[in-house]
């Protein structure tokens, strides 16, 4: 699955931990072409966004990107009600190929 970590670089603590560093998210190079899709997160995907995903898109790859997109930072924060633009897997595509670690 892609997510958001394939496109961090790391941070190596004194210790000699290495971290993704979410601070080089580059969540500001997304480009879009293609219209967003407009959706309201139901109570049946409460929780459960890769099955919200996968109804959407037919998989879940990227769904951390989208909700980072998005703004909401976890998945706990997409509650019912909750309204997200999903980019097109086409843009979707271009970022991860162009940003990609």
């Amino acid at each position: 699955m892609i997510t958001r970590y394939d496109f961090m670089t790391t941070q190596t603590q004194a210790d000699g931990t290495v971290y993704p560093d979410c601070l080089s998210l580059p969540l500001d190079k997304f480009i879009r072409k293609e219209p967003l899709e407009q959706v309201v997160v139901k109570q049946e995907h409460y929780l459960r966004p890769d099955l919200f995903f996968a109804d959407k898109r037919g998989n879940n790859n990227m769904e951390d990107i989208i909700l980072w997109l998005n703004n909401v930072s976890s998945r706990r924060e997409m509650v019912p009600g909750t309204e997200l633009n999903i980019p097109s897997a086409s843009d979707l595509n271009s970022f991860y190929i162009r940003n990609r670690i």
